[in-house]
């Protein structure tokens, strides 16, 4: 039922798509838009890149259009343009005509029943690909223009605020990195004066460099053969490949196992301090498990139970580092989809400072830590928060309130 004040309308009768195609000069010093600079389910540019580095045709967009992706739509790539500029023929630029505010159009093609829409009518297969023709059609319920711009103006607050908490969150590991490197390669402040050269580049000389396999009271691999098959819809949980992250878990999308299978599959049970680690997908991100999980069991993932030389903490620290990543690529296996092994885990060089410092190395990196997680529960909060609203407000569930002015 349309909402009483509003119409039915097709995209077709409320935007104008722009095919304005250019082959950029040497000189052209507008900014140029590829798929790559648009976030993926947020209206939010990465960045851009010059023009006059662009090669083959390209189309000509302006301020106020929305650049919508149509190369893999189920990614929702669509950006609100606010300056003139050329993109990659596989963004769409969408005009908006009078009738509808470019900030409501934006939301409107982030909406879920949009993306529907454009996944359900898209062609091909590996790479699915929309386009104006496919979209025109879709149909839905526009607000008067006053009234579209005051829910445009809620919805652009909390994407300024989900904006904000990101530029934290990058901040915050940008420093994490930079405090990566000088810790886990060069010790302490002060502490060291001299350093030697070794497989893993420069350490302090009184650091020790040993494989992994003589630091470890255990090193496994999780459930591996038809771990669906193991699936129940509660039990033990289970953790995968994408709920390990640098340095910490997301549980989100977990599964579970019964506890007779866990008993059964008790190998690979882990432990409070345990350092689970990806094999295949993103080789060598690692994050230790923490007392609530103890008990639980995992899949695919590597197990490294940690002897008494070496701090978990510290070993997940430096499998994430720079340092760490790059001794992982050298075990990487495999061609189309590369994975870490147990073998390659093993033998892996690990520095190996006095117990002590490595826990005075880990407090700064735990704390930055913590501050990520609480930014990350911000964002999530305020991604459910713009969730909610597109559902309430883009439907006419719930109505907002215009004033006289506006709607004049």
């Amino acid at each position: 039922m349309t909402p009483e004040g509003w119409r039915r309308a097709s995209l077709e009768e409320t935007v104008a798509p722009w095919l304005s195609l250019c082959q950029p000069s040497a000189d052209d010093c507008r900014r140029y838009v590829a798929l790559e600079h648009l976030a993926q389910g947020e209206p939010r540019l990465l960045g851009w890149a010059k023009a006059s580095e662009a090669t083959s045709t390209k189309a000509e967009f302006g301020a106020g259009d929305v650049l919508y992706g149509k190369l893999r739509p189920n990614l929702r790539k669509a950006v609100l343009a606010s300056f003139d500029g050329i993109c990659s023929t596989d963004i769409l630029v969408l005009r908006p005509k009078e009738c509808l505010d470019a900030r409501f159009l934006l939301n409107l093609v982030h909406h879920p029943s949009f993306q529907t829409h454009a996944v359900g009518t898209a062609s091909g297969t590996k790479m699915p690909r929309t386009s104006w023709s496919l979209l025109a059609p879709f149909a839905f319920a526009l607000p008067p223009l006053a009234e579209q711009r005051k829910i445009a103006a809620i919805l652009s607050s909390v994407d300024d605020a989900i904006e904000a908490s990101q530029t934290v969150i990058d901040q915050l590991h940008v420093v994490k990195k930079a405090m990566m490197a000088e810790l886990l390669t060069k010790g302490l402040p002060g502490r060291h004066k001299k350093f030697k050269q070794t497989e893993i580049g420069q350490v302090p000389e009184e650091w020790e460099i040993l494989p992994l396999e003589a630091l470890a009271a255990r090193i496994c691999v999780g459930i591996v053969v038809k771990p669906a098959s193991y699936y129940t819809e509660a039990g033990v949980p289970c953790l995968r490949s994408k709920n390990v992250k640098e340095d910490r878990l997301d549980m989100n999308d977990i599964v579970f196992i019964s506890q007779e299978s866990n008993v059964l599959l008790g190998k690979s049970m882990l432990r409070t301090g345990d350092v689970v680690t990806v094999r295949t997908g993103e080789p060598g991100t690692s994050c230790v498990v923490p007392a609530v999980l103890d008990g639980t069991n995992c899949i695919d993932l590597i197990i490294t139970t940690p002897g008494p030389r070496v701090d978990g903490r510290f070993l997940s620290r430096f499998l994430n580092s720079a340092g760490g990543r790059s001794v992982v690529a050298i075990g990487k296996g495999g061609l189309a989809q590369q994975h870490f092994n147990v073998g390659a885990m093993k033998e892996m060089p690990v520095p190996v400072p006095r117990r002590s410092e490595q826990e005075s190395i880990v407090e700064p990196l735990s704390s930055i830590d913590g501050r990520l997680a609480d930014e990350d529960s911000t964002l999530d909060r305020l991604r459910g928060l713009k969730s909610a609203l597109m559902s309430v407000l883009l439907t006419g569930e719930v109505r907002v309130r215009v004033d006289e002015e506006a709607a004049a």
